[in-house]
């Protein structure tokens, strides 16, 4: 029997069963954020056959209460349906796959500090900190993609209508002619300076160095953010400073389904 990972769902797989041939194909299978699981299935006569679950639910196979992970219950739904058994029941399972996150660490390396005026400076986070994690990322780009590209040091959406939750912090390690406040503009214009501004928060500057400031904010995503990705642009209120150690939490939160 074959089997194929109906979350990534990339390419197609064709598989023979009891002489007939069928294939899944891209698109043909979902994962709904709200809980429903489609198995949609074509044989080449166009034949057409739609199973739909309740994630809800927990599912017990042949008796036994499903433990495992989403594709373990693809590849064992699959091997039932095909053999003909019928003793599938549903009682409670609860995955949100659209979900997920990434944390991004500067390595101060090749950037070890930014200096930082009242003239809007890009943030750069270049992910080669030890502490950088993209294992958990949502399974949409999981293994092939990134929330944060640090090449050009911006926000990547998914898709039209995700929501993210983000946390930037950033050391404080230096400072001159005393700046109290250091404001964080994210912008989605795509260019070297603030044009379209959809965040902008101030955080007051503490006494003395060193010392971490935290920015913390939800966002939406409509076609400008995902078009152009979004920027982060810092600058003081007065003077200057010196930023060392800074990372970025992103969090997708929700996924728009039509």
């Amino acid at each position: 029997m074959n089997t194929y990972n109906f979350i990534d769902n990339v390419g197609s797989v064709t598989i023979v069963e009891n002489g007939k041939t069928i294939t899944f194909g891209n698109n043909m299978v979902s994962v709904e954020p709200f809980g429903t699981l489609y198995l949609k299935v074509t044989s080449t006569s166009g034949a057409l056959k739609v199973f739909t679950f309740s994630l809800d639910d927990n599912i017990s196979l042949n008796g036994v209460l499903f433990t495992g992970t989403l594709d373990e219950l693809h590849d064992d739904l699959t091997a039932i349906f095909f053999s003909g058994a019928s003793d599938v029941s549903l009682s409670q399972l609860n995955p949100v796959d659209f979900a997920g996150w990434e944390h991004i660490v500067d390595g101060l390396i090749t950037t070890p500090s930014l200096n930082i005026t009242t003239a809007d400076s890009l943030l750069t986070i270049d992910g080669a900190g030890s502490a950088s994690n993209s294992t958990y990322l949502p399974r949409d780009i999981r293994g092939t993609s990134n929330l944060f590209n640090t090449t050009t040091n911006k926000i990547m959406p998914i898709a039209l209508g995700d929501s993210y939750d983000m946390r930037l912090q950033v050391e404080i390690v230096t400072s001159a002619s005393n700046p109290t406040r250091l404001d964080c503009l994210l912008d989605i214009g795509g260019g070297v300076s603030p044009t379209i501004v959809v965040a902008d928060q101030g955080v007051a500057l503490k006494a003395g160095v060193p010392h971490t400031v935290i920015f913390s904010f939800p966002i939406f995503c409509l076609g400008t953010f995902v078009a152009n990705g979004g920027q982060f642009f810092l600058h003081t209120n007065t003077g200057s400073l010196t930023i060392g150690k800074r990372t970025l939490l992103l969090t997708r939160t929700s996924k728009y389904v039509a």
